[in-house]
């Protein structure tokens, strides 16, 4: 069975003085806020058989200086015909 890790990590640092809340201004920062923006991800995929694939993933963000950490998780089960 093979199996395939990746990880990522980035620091973000916006200095946006413009409206963030409006549509422009949310697609500009990219849905970050204005000071350092945390963001990291990591997944696992895993071969159950020659046609099976489970793959496992955890992505974290901790937006601008006041917001809380986000953790986000998924789970996904593929068969390939």
């Amino acid at each position: 069975a093979k199996t395939n890790v990746r990880a990522s990590f980035s620091i973000v640092q916006v200095d946006f003085s413009g409206d963030a809340t409006t549509a422009t201004g949310y697609t500009i920062t990219e849905g970050l806020q204005s000071g350092s923006n945390f963001l990291w991800k990591v997944s696992l995929a895993q071969a159950l058989s020659r046609n099976i694939q489970m793959t496992i993933s955890y992505e974290g963000r901790k937006t601008g200086d006041t917001a809380p950490v986000v953790h986000v998780g998924r789970a996904e089960i593929r068969a390939n015909f």
